[in-house]
């Protein structure tokens, strides 16, 4: 019994770590479009430091 709840365990595990992986890479790609958007854009820093990006 105590070797089958191991083993259900383990796959939960890599479930998990795959689960992670995927929001991982989906975080990337999503941050990696974000930043590629605002390469587009024009940058503007306020008084405040602030940077505003602003459409050229």
């Amino acid at each position: 019994m105590m070797v089958k709840t191991i083993s259900l365990l383990q796959e939960d595990v890599s479930l998990i770590i795959l689960v992670q992986l995927a929001l991982h890479i989906s975080v990337q790609f999503i941050s990696m479009k974000f930043l590629y958007t605002i390469s587009q854009v024009h940058p503007v820093t306020t008084k405040d430091g602030l940077v505003i990006y602003m459409e050229t």
